[in-house]
């Protein structure tokens, strides 16, 4: 960096023909600057970009920058990759999937305020050519600039709060690989015009229910209940079979009340409750 820094030479730059650019939005922020001081907002982003940073490391993806309460990434650049999209996606879910733990972590270290306790998040994702490039010479940063990057930000900024919105393209991709994924109507984006896009709701390959348990013959049993459970049966069914500890019973607890919650308030009628666990499971691969 230094000699960059130093070079006469002009900004390095890159074309990339396949990327996917990922942004993340802190919801409501607004109304949380009205609540928090300037210390517990610093407090609350460095709590939920950390956890991010740490996701990032996890899923091969490379963090941009952060602007205010927008947090934006990518898979595929600046190290070239083969599964831009479902490394994306999978990013996007374990975003998600965070969140409650973000939430408690910030009442313990802020204190209990309403709004903390109901954080939530958007995320945007769509995929295709960019032109990478540091910018500045006194603070070079890498920059991400292109159309995929616009589309992106429209697919987070017009998503509902605590979902995961993607483009055709995105789902053109991930259709078939067991992603769980519903269309919106399609509706005008600033800029873009009328545009069918989809939620993104889970990924089999990635469930935190894919636990290391030594016990697989427990586990198995675990996952071929979980259809019925789901459905409403004993919440502490799985705890006492011994597979999952009381800390992941309660994540999965959390994750099945917040699809439910999200196909009622959108009256989703094109996925059985069934079918989204069996996908969400690995046991069904035709879409």
């Amino acid at each position: 960096m230094k000699d960059f820094q130093n070079a006469k030479s002009p900004e390095i730059v890159a074309t990339y023909s396949d990327v996917t650019v990922i942004f993340c939005l802190v919801d409501n922020f607004d109304e949380i600057g009205k609540q928090l001081s300037s210390r517990q907002i610093v407090d609350m982003l460095n709590i939920v970009f950390s956890r991010f940073d740490e996701l990032c490391d996890e899923h091969q993806i490379y963090k941009v920058e952060t602007v205010g309460h927008v947090y934006m990434a990518v898979s595929g650049c600046p190290e070239r990759r083969l599964r831009t999209v479902q490394n994306a996606a999978d990013f996007a879910i374990a975003l998600q999937r965070a969140i409650p733990r973000i939430r408690r972590r910030c009442v313990e270290t802020i204190g209990t305020i309403h709004i903390l306790e109901h954080l939530e998040i958007k995320v945007g994702l769509e995929r295709g050519p960019v032109v990478g490039g540091v910018i500045g010479r006194p603070s070079p940063r890498f920059k991400l600039i292109g159309d995929t990057v616009n589309t992106a930000s429209r697919m987070e900024s017009t998503a509902e709060p605590g979902m995961i919105q993607v483009t055709s393209r995105i789902h053109a991709k991930l259709h078939g690989l067991g992603y769980v994924l519903d269309s919106r109507e399609p509706f005008n984006v600033k800029g873009k015009g009328i545009m069918q896009t989809y939620y993104l709701f889970d990924v089999p390959s990635t469930s935190f229910l894919d636990t290391q348990s030594t016990e697989d013959q427990n586990f198995q049993s675990a996952r071929a209940t979980l259809v019925d459970w789901s459905l409403g049966k004993d919440e502490n069914e799985m705890q006492r079979m011994g597979c999952l500890t009381t800390e992941q019973s309660s994540e999965l607890v959390e994750r099945r009340n917040c699809i439910l919650a999200r196909m009622r308030d959108r009256k989703h009628v094109s996925l059985s409750l069934q079918r989204i666990y069996s996908i969400w499971l690995g046991n069904c691969h035709d879409r």
